[in-house]
C-alpha cells in the first residue's frame, strides 16, 4: 500500500530524470518508497524528515535533507538545490503545508499531495502555471477502470520483484510478542526509525 501510493504520486510527474524533486515527510513508509523510486528514475531528490532518518536517506542518495522542525528547513533545501526552484514536490504531511510550499515550485511545476488536497490554487492565473495533483490509492476501488487496475497490478508485481531482489529496500521489521505491544507502540510513536512492527499472536 505505501509502495503503490508512492508509485501513483511519481506517476503524476511528467519529468523526473535530472530534475529537482522535494519529498516532505520522507521518513514515512510512503516517503521511503517515493525516495527510492524517484532516485531510480534519475531525479535529484531533496527531503524533509526527522533528524533520525537523515542517515539512511543520505545513504540512499538524497542530495539534501533537512529537519522539518527547524524554522528554515525549506531554505536549507533550496540552498542545497543551488537556490533553484523545484520541478516537483510530493507532500506527505498535509494540504496546509503543501499550499505553503507552492512558492518553492518553479514555472510549470507539479505539486502532489497525499494527505489532503489543495482546494484551489492560490497563485494568480497565467503566472506560475502550477499543476496540482492528489493521490488516494483507495479511491481506485470506486473509480478505477479495468485498464487502470491492470497498470496498478503490473506496477505492484514489478515492485515486489524489486523488493525480492533487494533493488528496492524495505523498512526494517521489528517482531515482538503480543505482551510487548504497548512498548512497541510507544517505540513507534516516540522513537521510530521507519520500522514496520509485527506482533506474534498465539
Amino acid at each position: 500500500c505505501p509502495g503503490l501510493t508512492a508509485w501513483q504520486a511519481l506517476a503524476k510527474l511528467p519529468r523526473l530524470h535530472g530534475e529537482a524533486l522535494l519529498i516532505t515527510g520522507a521518513g514515512s513508509n510512503v516517503g521511503r518508497f517515493a525516495v527510492q523510486l524517484a532516485l531510480r528514475q534519475g531525479a535529484r531528490v531533496f527531503a524533509s524528515a526527522s533528524h533520525r532518518h537523515h542517515g539512511w536517506l543520505m545513504q540512499l542518495g538524497v542530495q539534501g535533507v533537512a529537519d522539518y522542525r527547524e524554522h528554515d528547513w525549506l531554505a536549507q533545501l533550496q540552498a542545497a538545490n543551488g537556490g533553484e526552484p523545484f520541478e516537483g514536490i510530493i507532500d506527505l504531511v498535509s494540504s496546509q503545508q503543501a499550499e505553503t510550499l507552492l512558492t518553492a515550485l518553479g514555472y510549470y511545476g507539479h505539486m502532489v499531495t497525499v494527505l489532503g488536497r489543495i482546494a484551489s490554487n492560490p497563485q494568480p492565473p497565467f503566472s506560475h502555471c502550477h499543476s496540482l495533483h492528489e493521490i488516494a490509492l483507495g479511491a481506485q476501488h470506486a473509480f478505477g477502470t479495468d485498464r487502470q487496475w491492470s497498470r496498478l497490478v503490473a506496477a505492484g508485481v514489478a515492485m515486489m520483484a524489486q523488493m525480492a531482489s533487494g533493488e528496492l529496500g524495505l523498512p526494517p521489521l521489528v517482531i515482538g510478542d503480543f505482551e510487548a505491544l504497548p512498548a512497541l507502540l510507544y517505540r513507534l510513536k516516540r522513537e521510530g526509525q521507519g520500522e514496520k512492527f509485527l506482533v506474534r499472536v498465539a
